[in-house]
């Protein structure tokens, strides 16, 4: 039950982060509420004959105060800033965070719903157990939810895994036929020595011999010599091939692959 005691840590530490930023919040929405008043305004000096004087500038409502952007009360109320960098830095959220990115790290995913208790007060679903695996479904005790949220957890990897490896499968190979490298030799007489006709036989051929133990850069698998009767020469073939790698992501899961080009099947010279 090792996933259920990080549950609970994950659990505690929300609760911790709840008390530490509660006071925070109640300051922010009180400097919100309430912004610092400015200094009072200096009375309007007497008109002097023959002088002119400038137009009152009309004094916006609260409300219309309240509505501005944020950013602008920011500027005349330094300490909503520093609530906001005391509530980032918090320990408990810094705590949660951790533990969230370990959750990840452990589910390749975001932290899975464990099975709970109903918490209706009343009725006939009152002491029935779920769990979100299963939708919702209630059952009569807390093993046979378990029971019923492994198996639904279990099948949904799967599904999971096989989308992962269908995408995956779409990049493992590519087969580059520059000048005919490839499919040239497929049909005039040396892949028929050498025993490849097909890019599928080739590939086929390559995981069966391959060389490059899924670590990137080039490689070259030895064919042999043969003879053409057909062209008159003995010329010995190989395989050339790169290997890079590549990142596959389908829902959860991210993984990287390793990719074979081929670029040449057939007589080398050398």
């Amino acid at each position: 039950m090792q996933s259920m005691a990080f549950i609970q840590r994950v659990t505690a530490a929300r609760h911790q982060l709840r008390r530490d930023i509660k006071p925070i919040i109640n300051c922010i929405l009180y400097h919100r509420l309430y912004p610092e008043k400015k200094s009072a305004t200096k009375r309007p000096k007497r008109r002097v004959m023959g002088t002119q004087t400038k137009a009152p500038q009309k004094v916006l409502p609260q409300a219309t105060r309240r509505a501005q952007p944020a950013g602008a009360s920011q500027q005349h109320n330094p300490a909503l800033a520093q609530l906001r960098d005391a509530a980032e830095h918090s320990p408990a959220l810094t705590n949660l965070r951790q533990l969230q990115r370990d959750a990840n790290a452990l589910t390749r995913g975001p932290l899975q719903r464990v099975v709970k208790k109903n918490s209706v007060p009343w009725g006939l679903d009152k002491d029935k157990w779920l769990s979100s695996e299963t939708g919702g479904k209630l059952y009569e005790t807390e093993q046979l939810a378990q029971e019923a949220d492994d198996a639904a957890r279990a099948m949904r990897e799967i599904a999971e895994e096989a989308a992962w490896q269908q995408q995956a499968d779409q990049h493992r190979w590519k087969f580059r036929d520059t000048t005919g490298r490839l499919t040239a030799h497929y049909e005039d007489g040396w892949g028929t020595l050498y025993g490849i006709t097909s890019s599928a036989a080739l590939q086929q051929y390559i995981s069966q011999h391959k060389v490059d133990g899924d670590v990137p850069g080039k490689y070259t698998i030895d064919l042999g010599r043969f003879n053409h009767a057909v062209e008159h020469s003995r010329q010995k073939c190989t395989i050339m091939y790169d290997v890079w790698e590549k990142e596959i992501e389908v829902g959860p899961i991210k993984r990287n692959i390793a990719v074979r080009d081929v670029f040449h099947c057939g007589p080398t010279s050398g």
